[in-house]
């Protein structure tokens, strides 16, 4: 099952997956905004790496972990707010 990129002359691009149909929108916005949510994923990421490394202790990441996720949801709230895509 190879996916097929169907070309048209919107900003939109469509994949094709046998009977499925899924379009994404490319959007060239430049802000910021759009980068937070990764950063915070990548450092709940390593947070985990460090506890399973030693490096940080369980009481640590028992506070730091609900506050990024708590981040994580304020910053998909807000990327509704964007006015630039």
């Amino acid at each position: 099952m190879v996916p097929r990129a169907c070309d048209n002359n919107s900003a939109k691009r469509s994949i094709v997956l046998s009977n499925f149909h899924i379009t994404m929108k490319h959007s060239s916005c430049e802000c910021g905004c759009h980068h937070y949510t990764p950063i915070v994923i990548i450092l709940f990421a390593l947070l985990f790496l460090l506890k399973s490394m030693g490096l940080a202790s369980s009481e640590m990441v028992g506070v730091v972990w609900p506050i990024l996720v708590g981040l994580v949801g304020i910053i998909k709230l807000s990327e509704h707010k964007c006015d630039c895509c």
